[in-house]
């Protein structure tokens, strides 16, 4: 059951399930909704000098980010250009509104970094990560370690010291 903080599943948005297949998620469902405003609600209390409550109020909580501070971070984390490609055309075109400058300008800037660096795959390498060089030990100056995973190595030395520690 959703909570009042949770969006329930039969909330009206703009759903993109071609987009989802493409990339792995729906952008509608972080870009359809007013980024300005905050939902939650705190309980503000005034009171007099003698403790007593003068007037009880609820007010939006400045302390709990907007959307669009989430929309921002997501933004951020963005690491490959296809999915730069695919938030804009959300933002611009599937969208019932207008594009957003602020939404367009932070997917912008995200792409001028993304070319400037590169893509995650350009960046990181796949596979088994290896271990940093003042790992190894020269103790049995055995070089063929450096060609194995930090997994292997563990599962080498417990095989060669009896197994009793890693």
């Amino acid at each position: 059951m959703p909570s009042k903080h949770s969006p329930s599943s039969t909330q009206d948005r703009i759903e993109c399930p071609d987009i989802a297949e493409e990339i792995g998620h729906d952008p509608a469902r972080f870009l359809d909704h007013d980024l300005m405003t905050s939902e939650y609600q705190r309980l503000e209390i005034e009171r007099d000098s003698s403790g007593s409550v003068v007037e009880a109020r609820t007010v939006p909580d400045r302390y709990c980010s907007t959307g669009a501070a989430f929309v921002k971070s997501i933004i951020s984390g963005i690491d490959r250009l296809e999915v730069i490609d695919a938030w804009l055309e959300v933002e611009t075109q599937r969208l019932d509104r207008g594009p957003r400058k602020t939404v367009v300008a932070e997917l912008n800037q995200r792409r001028a970094e993304l070319e400037e660096i590169g893509e995650r795959p350009d960046r990181l390498p796949e596979g088994p990560r290896r271990p940093p060089k003042w790992y190894h030990q020269d103790d049995d100056g055995d070089s063929d370690d450096e060609q194995l995973t930090a997994m292997e190595q563990l599962e080498k030395r417990a095989a060669t010291d009896g197994g009793e520690s890693p």
